[in-house]
């Protein structure tokens, strides 16, 4: 089965080279190597050029549309019976696509493949996210990218059928892309193997997306994705035990950072968050501390704006 790998590729002169080699060199040979130059204006492009003789290897060059772009370019290209992701400034352990593209080949083969992650500081600190080797089904997918645990919202770590991005695609500039995909691919899904072969090496660096300074564009891309995972989570009886915690989660978190951004940004994701509404029976019936519970109800007898204006008013004395 050939399995497309999509790089897309920014600025990363000093990490493409490393992340190429991992690729190329994979023990899973029937590989497309699909390279996406997104608009790169140090020496990127010269360092991919290099790795032109290998047949396998297909050089996009566009103008700078972002990350979601750049992979939206590599989906399209694709020609693949599997597709998966490896950013430019990252690197994949040398047999992990052999060790997971086996599982594609079984009678009732998935449609998701999951493997573990490393998350790197820079060697100054490491840590795998390795979850346990497990089959999930159907509905239980969304549940389980939802808590988080078994699935993880990176979709770097996966390899995937071609036909689950038949009609997804990535949202056009935002962030926490990864996250906001989730109640789609999850519409698609119905199988996912948890494998424990393999490493994908994420990379935190100065200047990556994750490891920047937060202007506000970047802060409402995360608010949009967590409402989103919110929203659909309605759909799972499920998850009502969990879904109140989630919810007040979110909006507490806005309550303490929004007071970094302008007035019109507060008021812009205000007016976000207060339109997703927690019921009164998630309420009553969702495992909650009495920490939160206090607030919840504090919430609903205040409003926001009073609440948030008594966080402003704390945070300007703290």
């Amino acid at each position: 089965m050939k399995l497309s790998v999509i790089i897309p590729a920014y600025n990363v002169a000093g990490y493409i080279g490393e992340c190429l080699d991992s690729v190329v060199n994979q023990t899973y040979r029937d590989l497309e190597i699909i390279v996406v130059n997104d608009g790169s204006t140090d020496d990127t492009r010269a360092v991919i050029s290099r790795y032109e003789n290998d047949d396998r290897v297909v050089v996009i060059d566009k103008s700078n549309g972002g990350l979601s772009d750049a992979r939206n370019a590599g989906i399209e290209q694709a020609k693949g019976d599997l597709i998966t992701f490896v950013d430019g400034d990252d690197v994949v352990s040398d047999d992990c696509y052999e060790q997971n593209v086996r599982y594609f080949t079984a009678d009732d083969a998935p449609d998701m493949v999951q493997f573990p992650v490393m998350f790197d500081w820079l060697g100054e600190r490491q840590y795998l996210r390795k979850p346990p080797y497990g089959v999930i089904r159907n509905g239980d997918v969304f549940s389980s990218w939802w808590k988080n645990e078994l699935l993880i919202y990176s979709v770097c770590n996966k390899i995937y059928r071609r036909e689950v991005f038949h009609s997804i695609r990535f949202p056009y500039g935002k962030c926490f892309e990864d996250m906001y995909l989730v109640p789609d691919l999850s519409q698609t899904i119905n199988k996912v193997i948890v494998s424990e072969a393999g490493v994908y090496y994420y990379r935190y660096r100065e200047g990556s997306i994750l490891n920047s300074n937060v202007p506000y564009s970047k802060h409402r891309d995360q608010l949009d994705a967590m409402l989103r995972m919110y929203n659909e989570s309605l759909n799972y009886s499920g998850l009502v035990s969990e879904r109140a915690g989630f919810w007040i989660d979110i909006i507490w978190w806005q309550f303490y950072s929004l007071h970094h951004y302008s007035k019109q940004e507060q008021a812009n994701s205000i007016h976000v968050f207060q339109k997703s509404t927690l019921s009164f029976m998630d309420f009553i019936n969702g495992h909650l501390s009495l920490k939160k519970r206090f607030r919840i109800l504090v919430l609903r007898m205040s409003g926001f704006r009073f609440i948030f204006s008594v966080f402003q008013l704390w945070k300007s004395f703290a």
